[in-house]
């Protein structure tokens, strides 16, 4: 027996018989570049919810989406919209497949170990989340900004609760904005063509709800919002990527679902699109201070008055005793 020696770098680069590998990890370079910047442009909140090996997911979908452009084995250009095709019917986030395999091999080894049957029950329960994540779909209607998050009611009905626990849930929602791929020129003798990024004028945006109590009368037809876009000019297309993220609450304490948490590409917006879409403006109301706060700044207010001889003349107000700081920390501060 004998060890085969490897290929020597510069064989590879220039022998025939070697030619497909070289198409093939030119390929693997441009969907990968792509990959990358979708993944990105993600928050840390949505990797989190994406699970392990995301980018090699996204990679594999492109290659497989490569004959849509119809330019043979080695495409000229890896565009956006080819991103957005590959990744719209892809579900991010903890498999159902590789869960199963993991439950399956637990209650193989839980015979004649009974130390992992605590393990076992949570990955039973992890599958049966994920189980429940299939029935939630999202999807953006790009002529009036309105996102659609639709499912809900199903999939609470097949998460695995404990005893007394109620159901929360919040949506994130990002704008990523994503440029082409392009092979570069011909390279020289010798080398190998890569593919090269385009330049990316876009801004990421991203909102997030607060964690909403789920109720079948409200959130039964599902959830509605409205989606924020920069009313900057952008030259590329925009991924609107939707995560539904799901905890379970008792009392005081909570216990997130990982396994339900689903991440999906919602819809794109093209250039057109984009700065077509509405902004809301959102009016800040003015803070109301109550109770001892609002004591405080009263009596701030009429000190630094009468310091500065500034205050009205008139009958003076009694004002009712609270348990306030003592006056002179507060002209110390202001001073």
């Amino acid at each position: 027996m004998r060890m085969v020696g490897r290929v020597p770098y510069q064989r590879w680069k220039t022998a025939r018989g070697y030619a497909r590998s070289r198409e093939n990890a030119v390929l693997f370079g441009g969907a990968s570049m792509m990959a990358s910047q979708v993944y990105s442009g993600f928050s840390l909140g949505i990797r989190r919810l994406c699970g392990g090996y995301a980018h090699n997911a996204m990679t594999s979908q492109l290659i497989k989406a490569r004959n849509l452009v119809g330019q043979g084995r080695l495409p000229e250009l890896f565009p956006a919209e080819l991103a957005a095709m590959a990744l719209l019917r892809m579900e991010l986030g903890p498999k159902t497949k590789a869960l199963g395999a993991v439950v399956a091999r637990l209650r193989r080894s839980v015979v004649g170990n009974p130390g992992l049957a605590k393990r076992l029950a949570v990955a039973e329960r992890t599958l049966k989340e994920a189980e429940a994540k299939r029935f939630c779909h999202a999807w953006l209607d790009t002529a009036s900004g309105r996102l659609q998050v639709v499912g809900l009611a199903l999939a609470a009905e097949r998460m695995p609760l404990k005893a007394k626990e109620r159901l929360e849930f919040r949506v994130h929602a990002e704008v990523v904005a994503v440029a082409g791929v392009e092979l570069e020129a011909k390279a020289g003798a010798g080398s190998l063509r890569k593919y090269v990024r385009g330049h990316t004028d876009g801004k990421h945006v991203r909102q997030v709800t607060g964690w909403l109590r789920y109720s079948e009368e409200e959130f039964g037809d599902g959830y509605s919002a409205r989606l924020r876009v920069s009313g900057e000019p952008c030259s590329v297309p925009r991924l609107v990527v939707v995560a539904v993220e799901w905890r379970a609450v008792r009392g005081g304490r909570f216990r997130k679902l990982e396994g339900a948490s689903i991440v999906r590409l919602g819809g794109v917006l093209r250039v057109d699109q984009a700065e077509a879409i509405p902004v809301p403006v959102v009016k800040k109301l003015p803070v109301r201070l109550k109770g001892e706060a609002l004591a405080r700044r009263r009596l701030l207010i009429r000190t630094l008055l009468e310091k500065f001889g500034m205050a009205r003349k008139g009958k003076k107000r009694k004002i009712r005793k609270r348990k306030v700081l003592p006056l002179p920390k507060y002209v110390e501060l202001i001073e």
